[in-house]
């Protein structure tokens, strides 16, 4: 009987070559890892205290070729030079409430030279959700209640000047600092609103990945085994997708569904 790499192969009843425990164990464990570890993650995330926030829209309300022209603009009897517009969307994005007692420091959303005119909430999710803003000429205060898991509300704020980057902070039990999440956008500049379509090419792109690493690393291996495996490893990355809670979609997609608008917008 011939020796493949050193060592003797057994025998099933259907006469194909079985692998050996070590190389049996290589391909389990990506296997049990693709399973467990999102799991995990998907556990830990639902006990995590998370507050995220995404600046919706930040832009001047005057064109490019307005300033060519003797414009002026004034807010309650007083002038503005720069109309600027900004929208920021805050959100719970853990796993447990945020109750206005564990507030030490309420949100407050810094403008920097820039000046508020006026700020209103543009968008909420729940539709009950009721926050309250304190205006200043250098910021917003958002006054402490509570925040359930994946609840938002969106601050508008007329400016004048630009804020450049506005400065978010809090102080709140068990949170460490307010995370920023970038929202993807079109070639127009509006936010990209995920669907089924996109999860299933990003799982597409994966997969294909993962079938060639078998093809070309155990293009050798059994047949009646390698089937089973890679189906097997496969099958665990398209559960591993969904549950990953740190994907660019999933962030994207809390800021983006479910809103209900104000009827002033």
């Amino acid at each position: 009987m011939s020796l493949d790499r050193g060592r003797t192969p057994t025998k099933d009843r259907l006469g194909c070559n079985l692998m050996d425990k070590s190389e049996l164990a290589i391909w389990l464990v990506p296997v049990i890892a693709g399973i467990a570890v999102p799991i995990g993650i998907h556990f830990r995330e639902k006990q995590s205290r998370s507050l995220s926030y995404a600046v919706v829209d930040n832009r001047s309300l005057l064109l490019r070729h307005a300033s060519r022209f003797d414009l002026s603009f004034s807010f309650n009897g007083g002038e503005v030079r720069r109309p600027w517009l900004l929208v920021i969307r805050v959100a719970n994005s853990g796993g447990q409430p945020i109750t206005s007692e564990e507030f030490e420091v309420p949100i407050t959303i810094s403008v920097g030279d820039a000046r508020v005119l006026t700020g209103e909430i543009s968008a909420r999710r729940p539709s009950d959700l009721a926050p309250r803003l304190g205006l200043r000429e250098d910021g917003v205060r958002i006054e402490p209640m509570l925040i359930n898991s994946r609840d938002l509300f969106e601050v508008q704020l007329l400016l004048d000047g630009s804020p450049k980057e506005p400065l978010l902070s809090c102080r709140v039990e068990g949170v460490k600092k307010l995370k920023e999440v970038s929202i993807p956008r079109t070639s127009w500049n509006q936010p990209w609103r995920f669907g089924f379509g996109d999860y299933i090419s990003a799982g597409v792109f994966i997969l294909v990945g993962v079938g060639l690493f078998i093809s070309i690393v155990n293009g050798e291996t059994n047949p009646w085994i390698r089937w089973p495996l890679a189906t097997a490893l496969g099958g665990s990355l398209a559960v591993a997708f969904p549950l990953f809670q740190f994907s660019v979609l999933r962030r994207s997609r809390l800021f983006l569904e479910g809103l209900s608008h104000s009827q002033t917008r």
